[in-house]
């Protein structure tokens, strides 16, 4: 049985996985489905999926997407199946897996910072919920693992740390922003604390409202590629009927970071005692300088990762031994 180490993030799936030559395999899909199937077009193919009876198809510039920023996706049917679409997407063939998936530190701890079993639980039922490949073999999710994100993301630094440090970990994803504090060398858990209200999503959704009012129409796949593409006015002006919109969109997209990066900033002041910093996740760019001003630190003790999308998921297997 393979092990497939999986972020189920909101705005995509992120998987990493071993081949038959040890070598370290990655794959990306993203969230786009709506709740009905699609019908074939005999040009390109179709994915159709049904999961407890709801109909999804994958549909990447669909106006009306079924919406994944908030913790509930974590445990959907939706999930369950864009966890599917990204293995019948990864170029294995369908299996027997072992699934090894996260939580956002919110959901994985309670309020005592102890593991929330009941979470944990409704997380591995919600994983290997059985869904059906309409018109193909279905991946078949045999064992489920779950562990807290943001930890293995930084898990390359840390071993780098002597005891006298201490790793802040600013993981911002989609929907959540996890914090960990984690001792140097030996990698034990000081603190953590996450909030769910604090997502880089928050910035795709403004760009969205933004390009519905100048368009008259949007897709969530377009304004989350206008924010990877956020520094490029000629890629946005191509996305609007009009270019002289293109402030518009501008001025959406930039006071939407700030509020972001205020909000993430405001939240660090909860913890001390940091000697270094890592920004992880899929909104770390978006965050990073002005997390990096607000905490004061100097460069060779900040770390910000080039490759936010798979650093959970490299972090996951790399922990595990395999």
């Amino acid at each position: 049985m393979k092990n497939i180490y999986i972020d189920d993030g909101s705005t995509g799936i992120k998987l990493a996985w071993k081949d038959g030559n040890g070598d370290v395999k990655t794959a990306l899909t993203n969230n786009t489905f709506k709740k009905e199937l699609s019908p074939p077009t005999g040009e390109s193919q179709v994915y159709n999926y049904r999961c407890t009876g709801e109909d999804f198809s994958f549909s990447p510039m669909s106006t009306s997407i079924v919406m994944t920023n908030n913790v509930q996706w974590q445990y959907s049917a939706a999930n369950a199946v864009a966890i599917q679409h990204a293995l019948q997407q990864s170029g294995l063939e369908p299996q027997p897996i072992h699934a090894l998936v996260t939580l956002p530190l919110s959901e994985f701890y309670d309020h005592n910072n102890q593991p929330n079993l009941v979470n944990i639980e409704k997380k591995k039922a919600s994983v290997a919920q059985a869904v059906e490949v309409l018109g193909g073999k279905a991946f078949i999710i045999e064992k489920v693992s779950v562990s807290p994100e943001s930890i293995p993301a930084a898990v390359a630094k840390v071993s780098e740390l002597t005891d006298l440090d201490a790793l802040l970990v600013v993981d911002l994803g989609g929907t959540t922003l996890d914090v960990s504090l984690i001792q140097g060398e030996t990698a034990s858990l000081v603190k953590v604390e996450g909030n769910a209200s604090i997502g880089a999503s928050a910035v795709t959704r403004e760009v969205d409202q933004a390009l519905r009012a100048v368009n008259g129409q949007s897709s969530w796949r377009i304004a989350d590629a206008i924010v990877k593409n956020r520094h490029n006015n000629e890629f946005i002006a191509a996305r609007l009927f009009k270019e002289e919109d293109l402030p518009t969109i501008r001025e959406a997209l930039d006071k939407s970071i700030v509020s972001l990066s205020n909000a993430t900033t405001d939240f660090l002041t909860r913890f001390s005692g940091f000697t270094h910093v890592a920004v992880v996740g899929g909104g770390a760019s978006l965050v990073a300088d002005r997390v990096k001003e607000s905490l004061k630190i100097s460069d060779k003790r900040f770390f910000v990762s080039n490759d936010p999308q798979f650093d959970l998921v490299r972090g996951m297997l790399y922990i595990s031994g395999e």
